[in-house]
């Protein structure tokens, strides 16, 4: 089996939050998980330089994977603070 043959189905979720400070920058967190169903070996080849022996390398694939990531973003739009109430204003036609 090759890497292009290899694909296991998987679980998995992503999490995040993030905060709008100084009116555009937006600053954020994200944890994620992943959990592959099944397990499976592959066998990748490569030839030897030269013509000469080339090697197979087995990996074991499948598992659970776990991570985290933060967010640097800047935001153009402008936005009005969580607390405003005022309402805006309809056309009417």
């Amino acid at each position: 089996m090759t890497p292009s043959d290899l694909s296991l189905s998987y679980v998995g979720g992503r999490v995040g939050v993030t905060v709008l400070v100084m009116k555009h920058l937006d600053l954020g967190f994200m944890a994620f998980a992943r959990n592959d169903i099944g397990e499976d070996t592959m066998v990748v080849h490569k030839d030897g330089l030269f013509g000469g022996d080339g090697t197979d390398t087995t990996y074991q694939v499948g598992g659970f994977a776990t991570g985290a990531a933060l967010q640097i973003g800047i935001r153009f739009d402008t936005t009005r603070p969580f607390n405003d109430r005022r309402r805006i204003p309809i056309p009417q036609t």
